[in-house]
């Protein structure tokens, strides 16, 4: 925890809903207030907008206070590649364009309206690129201008996740990321990315199926480490049989607020 000099907003987005809370200046651990919106699509249109709508409406409403905003993106809104190390291809933008190509090749021309960043990474590693849709980011950057609001960050799940238990996780290991409607899998060898893929999940909710699934697509032995972060509160936690070790943050003072607030609006 640090010193904030101005009041701090984290604000989860997620389709059909937005989970956020604020925390005033100074060292206070616990929020001083918190939201769950419901956003449900008014028409036609993209899928994250009712979300970005739904935040933009309730943070206007809070007045116009000096405010720290950052958001984080379920891993719905947000489409993955593992960029491999070419030595060739060593500078940002160099990586950039090759996880663009490596993106067209699975989503063709959707890719060029996603607003595509390479993270940093060890050099001469594989890197993790993600993938936004830029009209969505020029929403969430359109919360600020003008006003006392700075938009300090804006993170995808999976890497606040990541961020959060990597010293925990194996180097050989497969992560494992749950919402409500989605089951995001990151895939790690020799303490590098892998691969990643994200699979909706459909009315039967979760089942230790998904994870058995994950381990077929992704060719792993039976004794490969697999974790769990369960971002929805919906994941089965008791019985000795289970395929993976449910992840939770030891210690409270550590733990990224931002993780709490996706269970907050399940």
């Amino acid at each position: 925890m640090s010193l904030r000099w101005s009041e701090h907003v984290c604000a989860a987005l997620m389709p059909g809903a937005v989970a956020a809370a604020v925390w005033p200046r100074g060292w206070a651990r616990d929020p001083i207030e918190r939201a769950a919106l419901a956003c449900a699509a008014a028409g036609p249109g993209p899928r994250w907008s009712a979300a970005a709508n739904g935040l933009r409406d309730w943070i206007s409403g809070r007045g116009t206070q000096r405010t720290g905003v950052r958001i984080v993106l379920s891993n719905q809104f947000v489409r993955y590649v593992v960029v491999p190390w070419r030595d060739s291809l060593c500078r940002l933008a160099e990586r950039e364009a090759l996880a663009v190509h490596l993106l067209r090749e699975t989503y063709g021309e959707l890719v060029e309206r996603w607003q595509v960043k390479v993270a940093p990474g060890a050099w001469g590693a594989p890197a993790l690129a993600c993938a936004v849709d830029r009209e969505f980011l020029g929403a969430l950057q359109a919360l600020c201008p003008g006003t006392p609001r700075s938009l300090d960050a804006t993170e995808p799940l999976l890497m606040v996740a990541f961020n959060q238990f990597r010293r925990e996780i194996a180097r050989d290991a497969c992560l494992m990321v749950l919402e409500p409607e989605c089951l995001c899998c990151a895939v790690f060898r020799g303490g590098q990315w892998s691969a990643v893929n994200t699979m909706r999940i459909g009315p039967q909710g979760w089942s230790q199926v998904l994870v058995d699934r994950q381990i077929a697509l992704h060719g792993l032995s039976l004794d490969f480490p697999v974790y769990l972060y369960d971002a929805s509160g919906r994941a089965d936690v008791d019985g000795d049989d289970l395929a993976y070790r449910l992840l939770t943050p030891s210690d409270r003072r550590r733990a990224d607020p931002a993780l709490a607030l996706f269970s907050q609006a399940a």
